[in-house]
C-alpha cells in the first residue's frame, strides 16, 4: 500500500506509531514511535526493529494497529494539499 501512495505522491512515509495489548488484559496505555528517516516500508530489518520495542515489563506483549505518518497531497490544487496523513493497518 504504501508504494502506491509514494508513487502517487499521495504520501511519503516519515514515522510508525502504534499501541501495545496483551491478550486477556487488554491495552496496556503504552505507545511506540519509531521514525523512518531515509528508510522505506520495505526495509527488511523495519519489523524486527518494531518487536524490538515490545515494552520490558510485558513479554508478552502485541502490537496493535500500525499508524503510518506521512506527508503528501491530496487533490491538484494548493489548497487541497495536507501536510500529515495518518494510514491505519486495523
Amino acid at each position: 500500500m504504501s508504494a502506491v501512495l509514494q508513487k502517487h505522491a499521495l504520501m511519503e512515509p516519515n514515522g510508525l506509531e502504534w499501541n501495545w495489548f496483551q491478550l486477556g488484559k487488554g491495552g496496556l496505555g503504552i505507545h511506540s514511535r519509531l521514525d523512518l528517516v531515509g528508510r522505506s516500508l520495505d526495509d527488511p530489518v523495519l519489523p524486527d526493529e518494531l518487536r524490538a520495542c515490545r515494552p520490558a515489563r510485558h513479554p508478552q506483549a502485541e502490537m496493535g494497529g500500525i499508524l503510518v505518518r506521512g506527508s503528501g497531497a491530496r487533490g491538484s490544487t494548493q489548497a487541497e494539499r495536507v501536510t500529515t496523513s495518518t494510514v491505519s493497518s486495523s
